[in-house]
Formats: structure tokens, C-alpha cells, sequence
């Protein structure tokens, strides 16, 4: 077997979020009742213990879907959330994790945090998070490797597949995060560019002729003088 790990930086996520929210007092931390789901929760109890002495630290764990969502809309100002996802509620309501996030993050009164790339877009803020695209392209050249003969203990793979900084634009500027507070290694999904960006060479082409004309109208004025 031959594979490279991705990274799962809870601790990182969570330690940005303080960052961006230092106003936070209170972690809530979401999983699900399936046997990964239950894998995950016991990894991130674990973890959970870096932030006992600057946060409070709940689990909301295998609860019915419509309970959670319930509780998530009742949280104060005072509140992050982080989650992975889950793939089944506690009513036994099956789910794919990254759907799951998308509604937590509807009902959620609190700036919520993923553990994968894959929930940008579903109303998370983001996350410190491995790309998946990163993984499966290690993953096609290591497999080109071993089709063309080469032993599998030769290959110069990477230790870890790293995590990087993910973040919406969107949910940003919804819970007023402070932008210059981004770094600058962060991925920015759903920016919109500026008037700028978007039409640099119209834009450029306009304040030339505007230039052009400016130039004519002083010398017609200066002639008829």
C-alpha cells in the first residue's frame, strides 16, 4: 500500500478562528452517531483539551438533526463552531457530511469552521485544510511511477499532503472578520474583483482617452488665448 496523509489541523482551524473572534468564549464542536462520525468526535476530544484553559468547550454529539439546528440558532455572540461534518444524525438520518455543513451553517448564529476543503461554499468560514486536488495529483504521479516499473520504496513521496488556510470571502465579510487580519499564505475563495481587476485593460484604455482628451481641451484653450 502505498499512500500519502493528508493532514486533519483541527487545532490550526480553531486557533485561527480565536484569531479572527477574540471576542469568543465558547467552542462548540458538532459530530454525528455513525461509526466515523464517533471515530472523528474521539480524535477531536482529544485535541479538544489545547483550548480548555481560553475557551469552554462543548460537544453537541448525535443529536436529531432538528434538535441541532435548534441549538445552533440559540447560540450567543460569545460562540464559534467547528465541525467535520457527520454522515448520520441521531435520529439515524443518513447524510453526506459536506450537506450536513451547509445546514448547520444556515441554522448557526455563530461564525461556524470546517475540517475539509470540500465545505467552501456551504456558508462555512473556512478552515486550515489539506487540498484534495494536491492529494490526488501526488497520488497520479506516484502511481505513474509504479506502472512504469519503478519500486514502490524508490518513490520520493511527500511525508504529508499540508494544510493551508482556506477561506469564503463571503462569510468574511457576514461576521465581520477583520481583513487585514488574513494572512497573506491564504487561499480567498469568492472574492469578487474589483472594477480594476476585472476590466484592468477597458479601464486602463478609458483613462487614456479621458488622458487624450483632457490634453486636447487644455491646448484648444490655450490657443484661444
Amino acid at each position: 500500500v502505498i499512500g500519502i496523509p493528508l493532514e486533519f489541523d483541527f487545532v490550526g482551524t480553531v486557533t485561527q478562528a480565536m484569531q479572527w473572534h477574540p471576542n469568543a468564549r465558547r467552542l462548540w464542536i458538532v459530530t454525528g452517531a455513525a461509526g466515523w462520525d464517533r471515530l472523528v468526535e474521539s480524535r477531536l476530544r482529544r485535541e479538544a483539551k489545547a483550548f480548555a484553559d481560553r475557551l469552554t468547550v462543548e460537544f453537541l454529539s448525535a443529536l436529531p438533526a432538528a434538535e441541532l439546528y435548534e441549538r445552533l440558532g440559540a447560540l450567543q455572540s460569545d460562540s464559534i463552531v467547528f465541525t467535520p461534518g457527520f454522515f448520520q444524525d441521531g435520529a439515524g438520518r443518513n447524510f453526506i457530511p459536506r450537506d450536513s455543513v451547509e445546514a448547520m451553517a444556515a441554522a448557526a448564529a455563530a461564525p461556524l469552521y470546517g475540517a475539509y476543503l470540500t465545505v467552501l461554499g456551504t456558508g462555512a468560514v473556512g478552515g486550515s485544510v489539506s487540498s484534495f486536488a494536491d492529494a490526488g495529483r501526488e497520488a497520479g504521479r506516484a502511481t505513474v511511477q509504479v506502472l512504469g516499473g519503478a519500486n514502490p520504496s524508490s518513490l520520493a513521496l511527500p511525508e504529508t499532503v499540508p494544510s493551508m488556510l482556506h477561506v469564503d470571502w463571503r462569510q468574511v465579510r457576514r461576521w465581520k472578520i477583520d481583513e487585514s487580519a488574513i494572512p497573506a499564505t491564504a487561499v480567498v475563495h469568492f472574492r469578487e474583483p474589483t472594477l480594476f481587476e476585472a476590466y484592468r485593460l477597458q479601464v486602463i484604455a478609458a483613462a487614456g482617452v479621458l488622458a487624450l482628451q483632457a490634453a486636447l481641451i487644455g491646448l484648444l484653450l490655450l490657443a484661444d488665448k
